[in-house]
């Protein structure tokens, strides 16, 4: 969690200092603007390649507790049986 929150931190010194690199050549209203619009395009760009890679994966597949379950239902299904022959 504490190295979320430094992460974090890190990330918002490094837009304050490409701001300030910015704010060198231009206003620094427009430094922060161009700033943005950088880093919204490159969030743009990792969410694209990051949904390309939820697409390909395949679906996790609970082997085990699918087994576990029809072996119950099979269970079930006797024991069902077994009721309705002694009734």
């Amino acid at each position: 969690m504490a190295a979320g929150v430094l992460g974090l931190a890190v990330v918002g010194a490094v837009v304050a200092g490409v701001i300030l690199a910015l704010d060198l050549v231009m206003p620094a209203w427009a430094a922060a603007l161009v700033a943005a619009a950088a880093f919204a395009l490159l969030a743009g760009a990792l969410g694209l390649v990051a949904r390309s890679f939820a697409r390909r994966a395949a679906p996790p597949i609970p082997k085990t507790a699918m087994h576990q379950l029809k072996l119950d239902v099979e269970w079930l299904a006797s024991r069902k049986r077994s009721s309705n022959g002694s009734s």
